[in-house]
């Protein structure tokens, strides 16, 4: 490949993502990349040794990169969510083991 940007499919996280028995959906949706020369000479040897174009090895890098971004925000609300409950809880324990304030 001699031009210095890629033409690659935008549905690639949902190609890498999908259910077992689910048909992948087409990659129609196009998204041009500038790389420089240097990165694209690296994407190359990469996509040669994995025996596949390097489109396609482009397609499947920018999809594994968002399935990981997906991941990590799902797992950063989990954790939001998990320390909001902590902390409720031990809200509840200071109140209930503190004495009755004087009326």
């Amino acid at each position: 490949m001699t031009a210095d940007w890629l033409e690659i499919s935008a549905s690639a996280a949902e190609d890498i993502e999908g259910q077992a028995g689910e048909k992948p959906e087409t990659r129609n949706e196009r998204l041009s990349v500038k790389l420089t020369p240097s990165m694209l000479r690296r994407l190359e040897k990469v996509s040669e040794r994995l025996s596949i174009n390097s489109v396609t090895c482009a397609a499947v890098a920018i999809g594994a990169w968002v399935v990981q971004q997906e991941q990590a925000e799902r797992m950063q609300v989990a954790v939001v969510d998990r320390m909001a409950e902590i902390l409720e809880q031990v809200a509840e324990q200071t109140a209930a083991a503190l004495p009755p304030s004087p009326k």
